[in-house]
């Protein structure tokens, strides 16, 4: 079954090298019950350990059922210690922090998936060894000999074809040893087992081969009994090979039963160490609620700043996706009284530059809000009417809006190609919403269309982008198929102009190039003037991404609708009382201060998190060394550190998404404008992060499992 020509064993530390053993020629046989004897530093253990696997041999050759094995990679040692191998150490090597049904459970993983047949063959061994009142007491808490006990209930477990064990009754009393030895016994009729003691007495009647070792060599190796059945049990079996579909279903199968158990180490690692698992679930909720807590706040805190026209019969419906939906369009136009709905109104809640002039001069710039006169508050402006080249203007009169009565016309901004409004009255209202220009609503809906339109458009000239202003034509001087330039030469030609617009990742490409073009040289900037139909054309095959809704009572029909729409999956945005926030210099500061909290506590949970896991994981290095001399492969300490964090994040998430979804149901202003979606992607995002921590620490945990020995050279020897 083994075989061992001139298999040497070297230890090298910084000072010296050390021979653990030298030139051994040794085979070993199934059926046999092999006695290793010798003073302590002759070898004894360095050869288990070497038969086991865990150490390498540096030179002569190892034979595993006639295959060489000194080209054996880390993996090819792991499927043989999985297969092959049970290990009875001699300082126990249990993990302290699992109960004795868990330590002897962990070996049986490899080969049971069934839980419950593994639980009841776990259970059978550990009433074997006289532990089942200890059945689930920590390791932690048991004397030197109970450990032994567990050791060995493991390794039977295990059931391997060898059976290796390092003193494994030295610290027992006589009465437990002797059971032990009958154990070992009663399994060996058709395994090979070697046992390496001290006391050669208490294996004596059961031996069938003793091998005494001394100054690392081989000085004696004597066969006690002939092991019955020897040429039978030893008898070379013809392997058939399998096919490509068996390889692959047997692949399919482990990969399975790998994944399915390491769920089960994973659950035991979190409950096994609950104080830090706490302590981290702790943390980690509390960096999940503040990402809750954060991204809701942001989003009111954006609406709410976008929002400038704070009247109280308005209310602003937001899509949370980029667009509304059909079915969120119809339960928007289905609310009760309801005056209108704009949608992508983007010029109530944004100032235009405007340019007040009389007789042609007089030019004085200034930038307002800009209003519609049919959604104006209730008082005086709600009897007035405009015609499309008309404007009022309203202000509380102060020393820097008095400048402007004098002047007869207003326009949206300085170039002429914009449009052009009389002021037809002034009136003065002390309030906040004050200084505002009034248009109609023909007017308001243009200019709110080109507004919308020109935030999505950019000009390229041969694949190159322009800084170019864009402008439309109101006053509809333009054919279809005309625009003008205004230049400083900032063109060379007039070829390849592409107008270009990017509507939530959606991209067209308008070729200006075809269209008449009307040159006005030397202006002092660069732009583009275009038909207002192309604007239209434009703003109507956008998607509806918002919705100002104005009621014709005031807050009645905002409370009830609020539900609504965020029933719909929107967000509801808007001040209550029509009053807008202001923010004076304190105001600011203190919501200066509280982002940099938010920031700062966000932050140095996760650091926690990643510090507390780092050194969870340090901890465990041992028990991740127990696990790869039972056999567990890169792969499953893999799969059990990935399903310990997914538990962790689990425990963590749970709480946190139900008090949040439960402060969004009670509309807390924080967590009022969370979106729906986002009970899904952050804790898929929390799990992912504790995966990709997983990865990054399974490499450094297997390498130091890899690298550690598992007792020092000294020892060894």
């Amino acid at each position: 079954m083994i075989r061992l020509k001139d298999v040497t064993k070297i230890y090298t530390s910084e000072n010296n090298v050390t021979i653990g053993m030298q030139q051994i020629n040794a085979e070993f046989h199934r059926g046999e019950f092999v006695a290793i004897i010798g003073e302590s530093g002759s070898g004894k253990s360095t050869l288990l350990n070497v038969l086991s696997g865990n150490h390498s041999y540096e030179e002569g050759e190892m034979y595993i059922d006639g295959k060489e094995t000194s080209h054996y990679s880390v993996s090819d040692w792991e499927n043989y210690r999985r297969k092959y191998i049970s290990y009875i150490f001699q300082d126990y090597k249990l993990v302290d922090s699992y109960t004795v049904l868990q330590n002897v459970e962990l070996s049986l993983m490899l080969a049971i998936t069934n839980k419950t047949q593994r639980i009841a063959k776990a259970k059978e061994l550990i009433e074997k060894v006289g532990l089942t009142p200890h059945l689930k007491q920590k390791c932690t808490k048991l004397s030197g000999g109970q450990k032994q006990r567990v050791a060995i209930a493991r390794a039977l477990a295990k059931d391997c074809p060898i059976i290796l064990a390092d003193e494994p009754t030295g610290n027992l009393d006589s009465k437990m040893g002797k059971e032990i030895m009958n154990l070992l016994f009663e399994v060996s009729k058709d395994k090979l087992v070697i046992i390496v003691t001290h006391d050669y007495e208490d294996i004596e009647d059961f031996a069938t081969r003793k091998i005494r070792f001394y100054d690392g060599k081989i000085a004696e190796d004597k066969i006690i009994k002939k092991v019955e059945n020897f040429d039978a049990l030893n008898k070379e079996e013809e392997i058939k090979k399998p096919t490509q579909k068996e390889i692959v279903k047997k692949t399919i199968k482990r990969e399975v039963k790998h994944y399915t158990n390491s769920m089960q180490v994973g659950f035991n690692n979190v409950l096994a160490t609950p104080k830090k698992s706490l302590f981290m679930i702790v943390i980690m909720f509390i960096a999940i609620f503040m990402v809750f807590f954060c991204e809701g706040a942001l989003k009111y805190e954006s609406y709410s700043n976008n929002i400038v026209d704070c009247s109280p019969n308005r209310i602003v419906a937001v899509s949370n996706q980029g667009k509304f939906t059909d079915e969120q369009i119809k339960a928007m136009e289905g609310l009760d009284n309801v005056e209108s709905i704009v949608y992508n109104d983007v010029l109530r809640d944004k100032t235009i530059e405007c340019c007040f002039f009389a007789d042609g001069e007089n030019y004085m710039y200034t930038s307002y809000q800009v209003r519609c006169i049919d959604y104006a508050p209730a008082g005086v402006l709600q009897t007035k009417t405009l015609a499309d080249d008309e404007c009022i203007f309203v202000s509380r009169y102060d020393d820097e809006d008095k400048k402007f009565i004098n002047f007869s016309q207003m326009k949206l901004s300085e170039k002429k190609e914009k449009s052009c409004y009389k002021v037809v009255e002034y009136i003065k209202e002390n309030n906040d919403l004050s200084p505002v220009i009034y248009i109609n609503k023909n007017q308001y809906m243009m200019q709110n269309m080109v507004e919308y339109v020109k935030q999505f458009m950019s000009l390229s000239h041969n694949g190159e982008d322009k800084d170019a202003e864009i402008h439309v034509d109101f006053n509809k001087g333009l054919a279809l198929n005309e625009m003008v330039y205004s230049t400083r030469n900032a063109f060379v030609d007039y070829s390849n102009i592409i107008l270009s617009l990017d509507v939530f990742g959606q991209k067209y490409n308008i070729d200006l190039s075809k269209y008449s073009k009307i040159r006005e040289a030397n202006f002092e900037r660069n732009s583009i003037t275009l038909p207002i139909e192309i604007a239209k054309n434009i703003f109507e095959a956008m998607p509806k991404e918002s919705a100002s809704i104005n009621f014709t009572n005031g807050n009645e029909s905002i409370s009830s609708a609020t539900k609504v729409i965020e029933k719909a999956g929107l967000s509801a945005c808007y001040l209550p009382n029509g009053q807008k926030e202001s923010e004076d210099s304190e105001d600011v500061v203190l919501s200066m201060l509280f982002d940099v909290l938010n920031a700062s506590i966000f932050i140095g949970a996760f650091i926690m998190v990643l510090i507390i896991a780092l050194r969870i994981y340090k901890s465990k290095s041992e028990d991740y060394i127990i696990m790869r001399s039972l056999g567990y492969d890169k792969r499953y300490i893999k799969y059990s550190l990935i399903n310990e964090n997914v538990f962790l994040s689990i425990f963590a998430m749970v709480p946190a998404v139900i008090i949040a979804v439960v402060l969004k149901c009670i509309e807390f202003k924080s967590f009022a404008d969370i979106a729906i979606s986002t009970f899904i992607v952050i804790p898929l995002g929390v799990v992912l992060m504790m995966v990709i921590l997983a990865l990054i620490n399974v490499k450094h945990i297997f390498k130091f499992a890899i690298n550690k020995t598992f007792s020092s050279a000294k020892g060894d020897k």
